[in-house]
């Protein structure tokens, strides 16, 4: 019987930071310049949902378009 792994509803900067590889000072960079995925403040710590974590990185990824020709 297999155990399921369940991540965490919500992580600090430096978990997320980890799932974007990107330094946690970028992460605090971002925030500062309301970029990257949305965040929640818990008093004084600052929180991610895996969910908006993962619909941040939906919404940024990019799509090639036509082929490349040689």
């Amino acid at each position: 019987m297999q155990k399921l792994q369940i991540e965490p509803p919500l992580v600090p900067t430096e978990v997320a930071a980890a799932r974007l590889y990107v330094s946690p000072r970028t992460m605090i960079r971002w925030r500062e310049l309301r970029k990257g995925p949305c965040f929640v403040r818990a008093g004084r710590r600052v929180l991610y949902r895996i969910t908006d974590i993962d619909e941040w990185l939906d919404a940024s990824r990019a799509e090639m378009v036509g082929e490349a020709t040689a």
